[in-house]
């Protein structure tokens, strides 16, 4: 029962688990679902905290969620042949004045050994020296290696003591300061996550909000390759487009599909296209055709590739090339980047190029929905194990209501009647939802409603006229043409950049939204609606704009697919 609580708290989206326990007490529905009467007491709000807090741990929520995804798997509902990952940030409960700074040791790459190993094959196969482990402390006593001189020592001490300054919450200590863009800065946690194309969440992987979605990449691929082993193609946005990840992704037989990611070139100068690498000769002709020839291979994996600074100090479009002092222009080409090319090779595919433009179908609406629907916007919760509890038990949730729903489809659906039901659900008009007139009624009427023919219905279905206390509130004080109207209010909740235009009344007073809202429509629709007379900006003309309603002459029984109707 304590985790069937948790449970409905975000089958049914509630923003708390203490609201959820307010509301089962008088909701008949939640004591049906956990098996409760009317006059049985319900467990105290401490009872079921304590019990999620420290009683289901991580091995419990994700048992329940593998058994959903088994469960989904089983019905055939999962579609797991193309994975769509991304991550969504969550505002943690810190107070953003709450904070300090801290140094903590910069984290070395995953892939740091497998990335050294292959610098060092590519830099004797160029005639370098390998490069050492910056690791590894140096051998006592013997003979010092050729390459480990004073300066390398030098350095090796300087990294074993790099650090990084980041700002830490003293209220949460494990979630991450975010910012990026338009956003306003925070603390927040962000979830990882992969979907399936029904939108099924087949892995989540939660982090602080400073980790970039290309480090907590592996975590994720990892954990969901473990899981379906049949993912044939990965869709992921730019900033999954990285030398490591196209490798890891191509070299175990799968596709990566990503967006395209503007190369980080000096502004005003050539492109980076005209620098072209010749992969027989190994070296980078240069717009005025010269030549670059190979110099390194460094510890990031990029290969180096100089011009002649004797050509350069000449060269007529030098301005557009480099700046540099010493007149030496150098391109780094990546000793992973045939992987990278790949991807855009898939990119202008059709196939791959279809499954991209169906992000926003697929984890953007998971995203979405738990924003939305189930209030993953911010979390309670503090501790990053606490943390990914909360949302693993969410998509588990949202997981489990998408199979319900793919069952009553299969349920309702009889093979041996799939054209009729066809037809049900083309001809489906609205399901009328008729409440005995009584203060106590422990049922609900549902009607459904079908239509030989839907457009014949609209035109000869009943209406309902206006009340006399509704037509009261259309009037026609500028004799609009078109008649009587009513006015609405032409703002909307929140902030939207293409709709925080200013609005010059017809007195000439300059109006803005009030503070946090915005205009309703775009700036040309307004424009288009402010010519066709839709606006009323009061008597004197220096009012805020309202929108006009005209005057109905009907107003119709039933509003569209789904309408409700109490008795």
């Amino acid at each position: 029962v304590l985790f069937k609580i948790v449970l409905l708290q975000h089958l049914d989206g509630n923003t708390s688990l203490r609201g959820t326990l307010r509301r089962a007490q008088t909701d008949i529905a939640y004591r049906w679902f956990l098996r409760y009467t009317l006059s049985e007491e319900l467990p105290h709000f401490s009872t079921v905290s304590y019990n999620f807090r420290h009683r289901y741990t991580p091995e419990t929520i994700e048992l329940v969620f593998q058994w959903i995804l088994k469960e989904a798997g089983t019905a055939g509902a999962l579609t797991p042949a193309a994975v769509f990952i991304d991550g969504t940030h969550i505002k943690a409960s810190a107070n953003l004045k709450k904070k300090m700074k801290q140094e903590v040791p910069a984290a070395a790459k995953r892939y740091q050994e497998e990335l050294l190993a292959e610098v060092n094959a590519d830099r004797e196969a160029h005639g370098k020296k390998p490069l050492d482990d910056e690791d590894e402390p140096p051998k006592a006593g013997g003979k010092k290696r050729d390459n480990t001189s004073k300066k390398k020592q030098a350095r090796r001490k300087k990294a074993a003591k790099k650090q990084k300054t980041v700002t830490v919450s003293t209220t949460d200590p494990e979630c991450g300061m975010f910012h990026k863009g338009e956003h306003k800065r925070c603390f927040a946690y962000e979830a990882h996550t992969a979907c399936d194309k029904n939108g099924y969440v087949l892995e989540a992987v939660v982090t602080p909000g400073n980790v970039h979605d290309s480090v907590a990449f592996d975590d994720v691929y990892d954990k969901l390759i473990q899981s379906f082993p049949e993912v044939e193609t990965v869709v992921a946005d730019a900033a999954y487009k990285t030398p490591h990840i196209c490798k890891k992704v191509f070299r175990d037989g799968r596709v990566l599909s990503t967006a395209y990611k503007r190369p980080m070139t000096m502004k005003g100068g050539h492109p980076w296209w005209s620098y072209v690498y010749d992969e027989y000769y190994d070296c980078v002709i240069c717009p005025e055709y010269h030549i670059l020839s190979y110099r390194t291979t460094n510890r990031d994996g990029y290969r180096e590739y100089r011009s002649d600074p004797e050509i350069c100090a000449q060269c007529p479009s030098r301005h557009l090339c480099t700046r540099s002092k010493n007149c030496v222009k150098t391109v780094q080409r990546h000793i992973w980047k045939d992987y990278e090319e790949l991807a855009d090779d898939a990119r202008y595919t059709p196939e791959y190029k279809d499954l991209y433009a169906k992000r926003k179908e697929t984890i953007e609406r998971v995203f979405a929905d738990a924003k939305e629907k189930h209030a993953m916007r911010y979390t309670f919760y503090r501790g990053l194990a606490q943390v990914s509890n909360w949302v693993r038990l969410k998509f588990a949730a949202m997981n489990l209501k998408k199979l319900a729903r793919w069952k009553t489809r299969k349920r309702f659906a009889p093979s041996s009647s799939a054209t009729s039901y066809i037809l049900s659900l083309i001809n489906f008009v609205a399901c009328l939802v008729m409440k005995p007139d009584r203060p106590f009624f422990d049922r609900l009427d549902y009607v459904l409603v079908y239509a030989k023919n839907r457009e014949l219905f609209k035109a000869v279905r009943s209406k309902i006229p206006l009340t006399e206390d509704q037509a009261t509130n259309y009037k026609n004080p500028d004799n609009d043409p078109r008649g009587p109207w009513a006015s609405s209010d032409f703002t909307a909740q929140g902030w939207r950049p293409n709709q925080m235009y200013t609005i010059i009344t017809p007195s000439g007073k300059v109006v803005t939204p009030p503070e946090g809202r915005c205009w309703r429509q775009l700036e040309s629709v307004y424009k288009q609606l402010l010519e066709d007379n839709r606006f009323w900006f009061g008597a004197d003309g220096a009012g805020v704009p309202r929108k006009k309603r005209s005057y109905p002459n009907r107003r119709e029984l039933l509003h569209g697919h789904g309408g409700q109707i109490r008795k």
